[in-house]
């Protein structure tokens, strides 16, 4: 079948951003410039598990905020609420007074705005705020959102701050955010479901810290340091941290861009963290992919199994490849996918992964996937092309 519109507008829509609600149906949000090129707002649209259209086919506003002249509602990131609803959070730039401000709405399935009807202002003072983006949230596990934002108040340099907001839409921490200390840029923060939230940014380091329901600190001040100490003085820029909670365990396994200051590209770095910071996979930095080339736009997914589905962009001269990588929950890793050309997709018949650890002093471990169940030999040469062991010989594996 064709593809459907979602929302029949002559006009651009941009930013789309969807999440699942409790009962099946999907709500699509996008940014809109029916009401003008230089005054954007958000808009929704609510379908079911069939794709059929439930709301007016133009949309509904879903942001109410409006400047004298030129404004934007965008940036919005959502997540899914309680009892059939979801929240937004979205930054509402008026290019009149030249900042940014973050705004909280909750909406039930038949698009109504259920808090103010402009929504939750998340800090009132006239400086920017999670300006193009620069902010993260999570369910608070109780109906309600946690924030973390860039913010420019203290002395007009980035800092974060973090509040929630519970189910009825009010702020319930410190007034206009806590603030965290030595802290820069790139905030992620997920719900690890033991009444806490853990957050993460970069600062010339990776950096976590955890705050309780109430909103106070569980680990040091300034945080605690994930990633290897700088050396010989060397500075390196963190971005696009992204964690994914592991509930089956009690984990957290996060990815990371890494480079020096002086250097063009980035490598992929990830570690695993208990609920108290502590490392598991090893002392140092975990890499993922270390290569000339400039590796960014991380996303991570849960394999469902106790590890991650890690995804990146690849720049190769004047074109990007993505690539995917598996990293299972002990920190060996899968063999590296290049998804985006057709020779190099997934192999319908067998994988042989890379032998873990790697090197090696008493013993590795080799792991392989077929297709079906089949009799299966395995054998290690030298660089020589001699068979030194035969791990299995036309031995019998099943699929399953």
């Amino acid at each position: 079948d064709s593809a459907k519109i979602v929302i029949r507008e002559d006009h651009m829509q941009d930013n789309v951003i969807m999440c699942r609600l409790e009962n099946n149906t999907y709500i699509i949000t996008c940014t809109d410039d029916r009401k003008g090129l230089n005054n954007t707002n958000i808009y929704g649209q609510l379908i079911d598990n069939t794709g059929k259209i439930l709301w007016d086919s133009l949309g509904k506003e879903l942001s109410n905020i409006k400047g004298d002249n030129y404004y934007f509602n965008w940036n919005q990131k959502i997540i899914t609420g309680k009892n059939e609803t979801l929240i937004m959070i979205w930054t509402f730039t008026d290019w009149d007074t030249d900042y940014s401000n973050l705004y909280a709405q909750k909406v039930d399935m038949n698009g109504n705005m259920l808090w103010d009807s402009l929504g939750v202002r998340v800090a009132n003072h006239p400086y920017d705020q999670g300006e193009f983006g620069a902010f993260e949230i999570c369910d608070d596990g109780a109906g309600g959102v946690v924030v973390i934002w860039q913010d420019e108040r203290l002395f007009m340099q980035n800092e974060l701050y973090i509040q929630r907001i519970d189910s009825s839409g009010n702020c319930v921490w410190q007034e206009d955010g806590i603030h965290q200390p030595n802290s820069f840029s790139d905030p992620t923060i997920v719900n690890p479901g033991d009444s806490s939230y853990m957050y993460f940014w970069g600062d010339g380091d990776l950096y976590v810290q955890k705050i309780s329901y109430d909103g106070k600190f569980l680990f040091p001040e300034n945080g605690i340091s994930l990633s290897d100490p700088l050396l010989n003085d060397t500075l390196y820029y963190i971005a696009n941290v992204r964690p994914q909670s592991i509930l089956s365990d009690s984990s957290i396994i996060v990815v990371w861009e890494k480079r020096e200051y002086n250097d063009v590209g980035s490598d992929i770095y990830s570690q695993k963290i208990d609920f108290f910071g502590n490392k598991l996979w090893s002392k140092n930095d975990v890499p993922v992919v270390i290569s000339p080339k400039d590796q960014g736009s991380v996303y991570i997914s849960s394999d469902l199994n106790g590890g991650v589905y890690i995804g990146w962009t690849d720049y190769s001269i004047y074109y990007w490849d993505c690539y995917l990588q598996r990293i299972y929950s002990d920190g060996h890793t899968g063999g590296v996918t290049n998804i985006c050309l057709n020779n190099n997709l997934i192999k319908k018949t067998f994988t042989l992964y890379q032998n873990y650890p790697n090197p090696f002093n008493s013993s590795t471990t080799i792991s392989f996937e077929i297709n079906k169940t089949a009799s299966v030999t395995l054998e290690i040469f030298d660089m020589q092309g001699k068979v030194v062991r035969s791990l299995l010989k036309n031995t019998l594996e099943r699929f399953e």
